[in-house]
This record gives C-alpha cells, structure tokens and sequence, in this order.
C-alpha cells in the first residue's frame, strides 16, 4: 500500500486504502444476517406454550358449543321426521358414534398437533445434525459467527480505479448473500408460525368435515397444515445433504490450482478480479485471504454456484410439496 502522494501520482496503478462507511455498513449487515440465520438454526420453540393453549382452548369451547347445538338441531329433526314417517325406522347410533369421535377429536386436537409439530422438528434435528447441516455457517462464506465480528469491524475500499468495479461486485454478492440468509431465517420463522396458526383452528375442522357442501375447506386446511409441517424435515434433509456436498467438493470441475492463502506468494495468475474491499467471501472450498477470494472465475463461480445451492434448498422442499 502507498501513502496518499504516492497514489495521487498514479492512482490507476497505485493503491491506496481508506476507510469507508459504506463498505463498514456491508460488514455489519452481513455479520447481523449471519448470526440471525444462525440464531433461527440453534433456537427451540415451546409448541405447547400456556398462551397457544389458551388460544386453542377458546376455539375449542366454540366448536364444542357449535357442535353440541347442530346435534341438537339434527335430534330435532330426527324426531319431527319420526313422526312424520313414523313406518320409517331411522337409525341414530352411527349419527351419535360420529357425534362422540367428533367430540373427541376437538378435545384432544392440540395433543395430536402438537405431537405432530414436535415430530417434525425432531427429524429436523436429526437431519441436521447426523449430516453436518449445523456446521452451515462455518462451511460458508467466511468466518464464524460473533458479535465481536459485528463490535469491531471497520471497513476499507482501495482508491486505485481500476478496481472500483471489484468493489461493486464484492458488495454485490454480499447483498445475495445477506437476502438469502434472510430468506432462509424468515422460512422456517413463518413456518412456525403457520403452524401455530393452524393449531388454533384445529378444532373447526371437527365442523367442516361432516358436511359436504364445506368438506373441501377442511381438506384444504389439512393439505396446508402438512405442507408446511413437511417443509422443516425436507429443508433440513437438502441443507444437511448441501453442507455434505460442500464439505467433499461440489461436483463442478474447478480449478483451483492458483489459489493460495500466503499474501506473499499470492499468484497473478490467480488474481484477476482485485480484492478492493476488506471483506473476503469466497465458496465452502475456500480458506479465505487476500489473495484468496472470489479474484478469479473458478473461485468466483463456486461461489455463485453456492448462493443457487441454498436458494434450490429454500424453495424445493415447497414446490415438491
């Protein structure tokens, strides 16, 4: 690096670096989406919370009391067509059989929800760990998370002309980067919450499905309800198998043969889009220095490849589901 005569002599081929507030506000926001996703991958949620319960106990009693009055209503009825047919035998067991597992289906609904929500992020759990998938953030770009990380980074743009264009695609692809870990985050939040949602109108089915003329609502609450129940296992299965791939080498032909992490050996083959700003990304093949960054295509595609291997996690579970 040349002091600021020196750059000002030939700022095309010199170099010179400054502080720049936009390159630290790049910093700061890929170091707060990373330990957001990471937050969203280590933190539990507790399904059967008193408020969730409470919520679900309200439309529970509704449905009962719904319930209880079409009973009544039908009992009416049964009763005014057994008198006005009274050579018609009517048959009112399996009319009460329904009634009562219909009954119970709204007082245990939450059990068999839950249940079923707690299943599912166990084999969340299971895929992510028995294939490696919480080790996400410290495979992919860059270091590991750390509020230090946040605290303390300053950034820096070089000056020289000729790189301003390496400045711009490097923010670029931390822009990607940051939309994406967000879009991962805010995936598995909404699914949580859907759920829960769904928990609260469980007991309404019990009040849609008998009747035909409303059954396909009910059906259409169901399909929801294991669409999204299914998206955690499957989205953990894909990040878990992604975090394995990447670990073995994704299977493109790169080559890497000019990388090298030593800035004093840095190879000018292998540094052909300059390092113009103090934040290195590169793909999950990749130890990150100077002269170890997306600086030429190989590395740089790798590194694409990589954001479309996450978005493909994001939103195949949904379009198989």
């Amino acid at each position: 690096m040349n002091d600021l005569q020196t750059f000002q002599q030939d700022p095309t081929k010199n170099h010179f670096w400054v502080e720049d507030p936009e390159i630290t506000d790049q910093g700061k926001s890929d170091e707060r989406a990373r330990q957001f996703l990471f937050w969203v991958f280590t933190t539990g949620t507790i399904d059967s919370h008193t408020t969730l319960l409470n919520i679900w106990g309200l439309t529970k009693n509704l449905s009962l009391f719904l319930l209880l009055l079409i009973a009544a209503i039908m009992g009416l009825g049964l009763i005014v067509g057994q008198k006005a047919h009274f050579a018609t035998t009517i048959k009112i067991w399996p009319q009460i059989t329904r009634l009562l597992l219909l009954l119970l289906y709204v007082a245990i609904s939450s059990v068999l929800v839950i249940a079923l929500i707690q299943l599912s992020d166990l084999l969340m759990k299971f895929f992510i760990e028995s294939l490696g998938g919480k080790d996400l953030l410290n495979i992919n770009f860059g270091v590991p998370s750390g509020e230090e990380n946040y605290i303390r980074f300053v950034g820096c743009r070089d000056l020289n002309i000729r790189v301003q264009e390496g400045a711009r695609t490097e923010l670029m692809m931390l822009r990607l980067t940051n939309i994406t870990y967000y879009v991962m985050g805010v995936m598995l939040i909404l699914r949580k919450v859907l759920l829960w949602f769904l928990l609260f109108v469980s007991p309404f089915l019990a009040l849609l499905l008998p009747f035909v003329f409303i059954r396909n609502i009910g059906w259409i609450w169901i399909g929801v309800f294991f669409q999204w129940l299914f998206y955690g296992p499957l989205f953990s299965l894909f990040i878990g198998g992604l975090t394995t791939v990447w670990r073995s080498g994704i299977p493109f032909i790169f080559d890497f043969s000019r990388v090298t992490t030593d800035p004093k050996k840095c190879d000018p083959t292998g540094y052909v889009y300059p390092t113009a700003i103090n934040i290195l990304y590169g793909g999950p093949a990749q130890r990150l220095a100077p002269c170890s960054n997306g600086n030429y295509v190989d590395t740089f595609a790798e590194y694409i490849i990589s954001l479309v291997m996450l978005w493909g996690v994001i939103f195949f579970p949904w379009w198989l589901l």
